[in-house]
């Protein structure tokens, strides 16, 4: 779909007023052109009237102009906020497996650059419409002033049109790999922002993570600087069809075609006021077609977005049988497969049989590559099984119903982000959150201003008790922390361990903490240990013996 047709789309009935608007200023340029003709002609017959008339053919042209230019930046505006907003809403109803399988750097790349790209060249597409129909009502008066003229000129306009086509050809195969590139380029950066620690600890890895960024930015820049060269060439080709109209109407039609002084100059007049719309023209095929191309890639990344959303869409209403409340949860023969890449076996977890009852507490315990970050996104539903079957209190797990059981979840994962704001907590009692703050000692680091943060600006420790504040003011029946003791210092370490757990199994809450703390694990109900995706229980007093 392009450009024009979206914002057909999005104009609904009011495209017909912004063509005719645009057609009403082309046709005031020609009258405008036309009166300037005449009077030039006979200056001596022109009057009051004549002059008043040309002053509202001039505001006609205008407000017709501004119309239709305005309401068309307008409309591009609006569309790119229908796209941000359907984009940002089909990532939200993504599942998590599907979305880590799309490139982040690609998606922040639609939303921002691609957005950006077309709304910054919205008023040379809006230019471009009005230009083109001025420029259709100029070859209307040239042929209305001589059908050969008008036939040399359209010639010329052809023969230019041609070059203009394959450039824009060229541009585009450039503008492609640009985004490609462009994306590339992201993860590199964000490769260096996100490993800044990691790169400190290695000058070889810190080179070599330069140079892949300036390798990007150096390809990024080759082909930004071809793409840009070709949108000069094509002002440059503008401007040279317009000199071929000059000499084409001077040295060759006053040759091949009897025409009178007074025909031939109002035909340079009219191929001289062309001058303005066919720069416009020039100006805005480049753009359009990058434009064009923007939309495309949103429209795949939106496209993607839905197929992952509609294969993942529960087929009936939403559903919750729980009503807030879990006693169980029960994993029958769970299995859970990555997807296969490059022809690699595919990691897979399970089969396995597990169930965890409220007022329990889990530890779950294994290598890196082990499985267990895998098991937890299984057990919240952040995935569902490949194979096998979670069952929630007797019920289950199934499209209709998994956002209402994530809901009954707290979780606070390894790699887990910090919102400024509060949100889905609804109204906060901010004696509770005082208390909470005093008691992760927080209370001089931040505070809570109108629903928002005052500062997040905090160590990783700091930052993981933050969000178990969060965690806790959320007051759900199951609790998910993964690894969260890793950066707490002995003190906090001893409170999650020996106050915070049994507090919450305390509250008949399920509980599950993946850990390395083995000296700990006596505190727990049971042990899990995860082995190359598989699961074996491992009593709690026989770990606490061993350690």
């Amino acid at each position: 779909m392009t450009l024009l047709e979206c914002i057909r789309a999005e104009a609904a009935g009011e495209h017909r007023r912004i063509i005719l608007a645009a057609n009403v200023a082309g046709i005031a340029n020609v009258l405008i052109l036309a009166s300037i003709n005449a009077s030039a002609h006979d200056p001596e017959a022109q009057g009051l009237r004549d002059f008043v008339v040309f002053i509202v053919l001039i505001g006609l042209y205008a407000l017709c102009a501004r119309y239709s230019k305005n309401r068309t930046t307008a409309l591009i505006e609006a569309l790119l906020h229908r796209i941000k907003v359907r984009v940002g809403t089909r990532v939200a109803s993504t599942e998590l497996a599907v979305l880590e399988r799309v490139r982040a750097a690609e998606i922040c790349d639609v939303i921002t650059e691609n957005a950006t790209l077309i709304s910054d060249r919205a008023p040379a597409v809006a230019s471009l419409a009005q230009s083109l129909v001025i420029t259709a009502f100029s070859a209307v008066y040239i042929a209305w002033l001589s059908p050969p003229a008008f036939a040399l000129v359209a010639l010329v306009c052809v023969v230019g049109a041609g070059l203009f086509v394959g450039m824009r050809r060229d541009f585009v195969a450039y503008t492609r790999r640009s985004a490609t590139i462009r994306v590339t380029f992201l993860e590199r950066l964000m490769d260096l922002l996100a490993g800044f620690k990691e790169i400190q600890f290695s000058r070889q890895r810190g080179r070599e993570v330069r140079e892949d960024v300036l390798a990007a930015s150096e390809d990024l820049r080759g082909v930004s600087v071809r793409a840009s060269d070709l949108l000069s060439d094509g002002l440059l080709v503008g401007e040279a069809v317009l000199f071929a109209l000059l000499a084409a109407v001077v040295f060759t039609l006053h040759s091949y075609v009897e025409i009178d002084a007074w025909t031939l100059t109002h035909i340079l007049a009219a191929v001289m006021f062309l001058w303005g719309p066919f720069m416009g023209v020039a100006a805005g095929i480049m753009p359009y077609a990058r434009s064009n191309l923007a939309l495309a890639q949103i429209a795949d990344l939106e496209r993607r977005l839905e197929q992952a959303r509609r294969e993942g869409a529960p087929s009936g209403a939403p559903d919750d049988p729980w009503r807030g409340r879990v006693a169980r949860i029960e994993a029958r023969q769970v299995e859970y497969a990555y997807a296969a890449e490059d022809g690699e076996d595919r990691f897979r977890v399970g089969p396995l049989d597990l169930t965890i009852a409220a007022g329990e507490l889990v530890f779950v315990v294994g290598g890196n590559g082990s499985g267990k970050s895998t098991l937890l996104k299984v057990l919240t539903g952040l995935y569902a099984p490949s194979a096998g079957e979670l069952r929630v209190d007797g019920v289950a797990l199934r499209p209709e119903n998994v956002a209402a059981y994530r809901d009954m979840i707290s979780a606070i994962f390894a790699d887990f982000h910090l919102f400024t704001r509060l949100y889905g907590l609804g109204d906060v009692e901010a004696a509770e959150l005082d208390r909470l703050l005093r008691e992760m000692q927080l209370a001089d680091k931040t505070a809570v201003v109108e629903r928002s943060f005052t500062s997040i600006a905090l160590s990783t420790g700091q930052r993981k008790r933050l969000a178990m504040v969060v965690a806790l003011l959320e007051a759900r029946p199951i609790c998910v922390f993964d690894e969260w003791a890793a950066d707490q210092d002995p003190e906090f370490r001893e409170y999650f361990y020996d106050r915070l757990l049994p507090s919450l199994r305390a509250q008949g809450k399920i509980v599950i903490v993946v850990s390395h703390d083995d000296r700990y694990f006596g505190r727990a109900d049971r042990v899990l240990t995860m082995e190359y995706g598989q699961l074996r229980a491992l009593a709690a007093a026989e770990q606490g013996a061993s350690t």
